[in-house]
């Protein structure tokens, strides 16, 4: 193949006659009888290049030619036509007629012996005007026709169009304008029977149909002019087509299935295939129509799962059914492949179902409890499974399907078998009737899935409710609505810093227990600030060589809520009581006297100082507070207290986390 430039030239009347003669057999440029105009009298776009040879069989020059179709009303003298390549170009000279509807060939040479068969209407000589065939050096010719200052038509070809050896380049007959002529989509290699031993095309003549365009011959049409799937994806290849079989040891696709080799479903081992997403309980269509499950292909290479075995329990989660993929399917690693109870989206909530399981109830997807299981074959390698739970670890939401965390270590057939790596669609696919999910494209993220840049806790992260952007830790929590805005495991309401003295006050005091000794010590405390609050931050100190300790963690109190403060938490250690907060060691609350003091920074809150004298003083009962002196000024008297005289746990007295019992009538 020759890669140097095809000349154009001025035409000169000692090169070349100023035009072929007539054609006795098509009668291209015979005189027409009717009326003929002159280029003046055509419009830009009436005549428009139809067919180019760039690159025939052999020499360029003297083979290569320029079709012009003339879609003016009338037929055309061409005299004084302006051809220009580039910067370089010749004008037509002499009556040179192009019927309405006709065509004309301009070639080097109209000698149908040495240009290669081409039947060349005019001969524009052996000078100077290149049509070069696309190089690193050369990448784009721009041809042009024109007169004065009307431009006919113009394109510019380059590495792009078509360009296979010995083969012009033809326009589709549905392109046949100087607009869509631009676009090299619009044009395509000729095909069929040679015009002679340059190569093949049609010059002079209509062209050959791009969509019916079988370059090899081979009787199948070229993929790139035709909406079938069964069409050749290599048409310069006889030797490659739909009805070839596939050789499946080279790197050549011989079946146009888009693989190069094929493995069958019984190929398959675990892992291969990962359920990715499963709609158990669609809303929007319901279970009859809506349901389907997703596969992951992590298999490497192109299979067909014909023979797949698919496997769920039936209500009893003992007995199995199944069904097999009984068509060719053909699938590649990273494609995502549903299958689903109905085909017709129209139905399914307009899903795109690439397999439908039989009708009839044979196989199903329970609420409930059920299993999931691909099979390579019937009784086969066991590719991937799970089992779902009614909510119980898995998701179980109605209208939303559940999918699999796309990330690893969730993502896997062995990382699907654990219901939290799971979650709840939130989005809805384009054009669902109304449920969530994403059938044959990649699950959106559990990890955070409302969007608002923090992970949900179900993954190791600090957002409490990863559907609702408006929840996370940067939020600003708004008081006592219910929710936990801020995921600080509380909603809103007073800390410390808005407490006053006597909002929280002490009324009862186990110093000295009898069936359990030191660990069953405690303290009761009332909340009396009108007002939800939670004490973390408050101080606690004592007298002597008690080391004083702040409360910790949240110990939220409603108003008028009492908590028991311990040595030790545990019912089984402390007496049997149930206690809101342990202290730490190093405090004590010793049996003649000590003092109990509250604080919330400098603020004191309550302070209660007792001794054997003036307070109760009998092992094994508290000291109870009347009720009347619950304030903190009446519990510094020691007579407003009595001992506790009702039993508790395991058998000392007092009433830990209830009113007490009054000391009047007792």
């Amino acid at each position: 193949m020759s890669n140097r430039p095809i000349l154009l030239a001025m035409a000169l009347a000692a090169c070349a006659p100023p035009y072929a003669p007539p054609d006795a057999q098509d009668g291209r440029n015979a005189l027409a009888f009717g009326a003929t105009d002159g280029l003046a009298s055509v419009s830009a776009g009436e005549l428009i290049l139809n067919e180019i040879m760039v690159d025939p069989v052999g020499t360029d020059n003297p083979q290569a030619c320029v079709e012009i179709h003339n879609t003016h009303v009338n037929d055309v003298d061409l005299d004084g036509l302006v051809v220009t390549a580039g910067v370089a170009g010749f004008t037509l000279s002499g009556t040179v007629v192009v019927p309405s509807g006709g065509y004309v060939v301009l070639g080097e040479n109209a000698n149908t012996g040495s240009n290669g068969g081409v039947p060349v209407d005019y001969a524009y000589g052996n000078l100077t005007m290149p049509l070069w065939n696309p190089d690193a050096t050369h990448p784009s010719t721009t041809l042009t026709i024109a007169f004065g200052a009307t431009v006919f038509d113009s394109i510019t070809y380059d590495a792009t169009w078509p360009d296979v050896e010995g083969h012009a380049f033809v326009l589709d007959d549905a392109f046949q304008n100087a607009t869509d002529n631009d676009d090299p989509a619009s044009w395509c290699d000729a095909w069929g029977t040679a015009y002679g031993s340059g190569g093949v095309g049609t010059p002079g003549a209509a062209n050959v149909d791009c969509d019916a365009k079988d370059l090899d011959g081979d009787g199948w049409v070229d993929c790139a002019w035709t909406a079938s799937a069964s069409c050749d994806c290599d048409d310069e290849d006889p030797g490659i087509n739909p009805g070839l079989p596939e050789d499946g040891t080279d790197a050549v696709d011989e079946d146009c299935d888009g693989f190069l080799a094929t493995t069958t479903a019984a190929d398959l081992g675990a892992g291969d295939l990962v359920i990715n997403e499963v709609l158990i309980d669609p809303v929007a269509t319901g279970d009859g129509t809506g349901e389907w499950f997703e596969l992951r292909v992590d298999h490497v290479g192109p299979i067909d799962l014909k023979g797949l075995v698919l496997e769920s329990w039936i209500q009893d989660t003992t007995t199995i059914e199944s069904f097999t993929i009984d068509t060719n399917l053909l699938v590649t690693n990273g494609q995502f492949v549903v299958i689903g109870i109905e085909s017709n989206t129209s139905l399914n909530g307009n899903v795109a179902v690439d397999y439908d399981w039989p009708p009839g109830g044979v196989f199903n997807l329970y609420n409930n409890v059920d299993l999931l299981q691909v099979r390579a074959s019937s009784g086969g390698t066991i590719v991937d499974t799970i089992t779902w739970d009614n909510g119980v670890t898995f998701p179980d939401p109605a209208g939303a399907s559940i999918v699999l965390e796309p990330t690893a270590p969730y993502n896997t057939a062995t990382g699907n078998d654990s219901g939290t790596s799971w979650c709840e669609a939130t989005v809805a696919w384009a054009g669902s009737f109304g449920d969530f999910g994403s059938p044959g494209a990649a699950n959106q993220s559990c990890l955070d899935r409302d969007g608002d840049g923090y992970q949900t806790t179900q993954f190791g992260g600090t957002d409490c409710d990863d559907t609702d952007p408006a929840i996370n830790p940067a939020a600003t929590e708004i008081e006592d609505d219910g929710i936990d805005q801020d995921c600080d495991g509380r909603d809103a309401f007073d800390g410390i810093g808005s407490l006053a003295t006597g909002d929280i006050v002490i009324t009862e005091i186990h110093k000295e227990p009898a069936v359990v000794g030191s660990n069953g010590e405690w303290f009761e405390i009332v909340n009396l600030s009108g007002g939800r609050v939670d004490l973390i931050g408050m101080d606690v100190e004592g007298a002597g060589a008690d080391i004083p300790f702040a409360i910790e963690t949240f110990l939220v109190l409603d108003d008028g809520e009492r908590a028991v403060i311990a040595r030790n938490d545990d019912p089984g250690a402390n007496g049997n009581v149930t206690a809101q907060y342990d202290w730490p060691s190093g405090y004590g609350l010793s049996n003649g006297s000590d003092t109990i003091t509250l604080k919330a920074g400098a603020v004191t809150l309550d302070a209660v100082a007792y001794n054997d004298a003036a307070f109760p003083d009998i092992p094994g009962a508290t000291l109870s507070l009347e009720p009347t002196a619950t304030d903190a000024t009446s519990n510094d008297t020691g007579a407003n207290w009595c001992d506790g005289y009702t039993t508790f746990g395991d058998g000392d007295l007092g009433s830990p986390g209830a009113v007490n019992p009054t000391c009047i009538d007792r």
